[in-house]
């Protein structure tokens, strides 16, 4: 019995020995695992100072972007437009509103939603930098009726000025025949 007592307790011991190399081992693969994790990351992304690495788009070009932050910046300011009431009509925070003018680069999608919320079309704007010999898929018939929707705008403000100049006109001549 004795015997027997001690080879249970040896093959006790032998199976801690293992289960314990086993155990380091599963440790060190963890370890090994999230320094591979870890450097994987910091070198796709700064995860250490959660900057990510996005000046893709801003390598050197001999093409000057325009500054689509700006041209959003000039709009809102020109025509009076609140942000925080901009920010309400895209569903998104005004701080958002606030970097969209900062920034140099904005995406189509981002673009077009604002285009629609301030009834505008940056997309105009920007294909008006881009040189004359550049062909588009609009045809020439579109852009014809496109010209002449903006000069007839432009009539049409020009005619309600004309009424406001006339109208100022007959009162200071009804003024000026009461006083002599």
């Amino acid at each position: 019995m004795y015997i027997s007592l001690k080879l249970i307790y040896k093959s006790y011991i032998t199976y801690k020995v293992k289960l314990y190399r086993w155990l380091l081992l599963s440790i060190k693969l963890i370890q090994y695992t999230l320094l591979l994790i870890f450097v994987t990351l910091y070198y796709t992304n700064n995860i250490f100072t959660m900057k990510h690495n996005t000046t893709k788009y801003k390598l050197p070009s001999k093409n000057k972007m325009p500054h689509i932050g700006q041209m959003l910046q000039q709009y809102i300011q020109k025509h009076h437009i609140n942000s925080a009431q901009l920010a309400r009509l895209l569903a998104r925070a005004p701080i958002t509103i606030a970097a969209y003018k900062k920034n140099e680069s904005i995406q189509a999608g981002i673009l077009y939603e604002l285009c629609h919320a301030l009834q505008y079309n940056f997309f105009a704007d920007l294909a008006h930098t881009l040189p004359k010999q550049f062909t588009n898929s609009v045809p020439i018939s579109n852009q014809h009726d496109l010209a002449l929707d903006a000069l007839n705008k432009n009539i049409l403000a020009l005619q309600h000025q004309l009424e406001l100049v006339s109208a100022e006109r007959n009162i200071l001549l009804k003024a000026m025949q009461r006083d002599s």
